[in-house]
């Protein structure tokens, strides 16, 4: 298995805006929205509004999304483009408890 984010797993603005996305899980910080692609990998893009922090804790937030795409990519539907949203931040911005609420948005544990 590969363990790297390549430039074509990666959603660019005008790949996910205008789309038709369907709600696939939420948890109470995220949501996964899925929504077919025509080249067949699995892609990845990450949302969160600017009332949700500061631009430091945002983009922290981005990176601790990807870089759990990057290394749990086995989870994600083939075929599909993802795009998690974070509806808010966690009160605390640690990998642990990112990785145990990403898990249980695409196992469906949801608490």
């Amino acid at each position: 298995m590969e363990f790297t984010l390549p430039k074509k797993e990666r959603l660019n603005k005008k790949d996910f805006r205008g789309i038709k996305w369907t709600r696939h899980r939420e948890t109470d910080h995220f949501i996964l929205l899925l929504h077919e692609n025509e080249i067949g990998i699995k892609r990845i893009g990450v949302s969160i509004r600017k009332a949700a922090g500061g631009a430091v804790v945002r983009n922290k937030m981005r990176r601790l999304a990807k870089e759990f795409f990057r290394l749990n990519k086995h989870l994600f539907k083939d075929g599909y483009n993802h795009l998690i949203r974070i509806k808010m931040l966690p009160p605390k911005l640690t990998w642990e408890g990112t990785k145990t609420e990403l898990q249980s948005l695409l196992n469906g544990n949801i608490h």
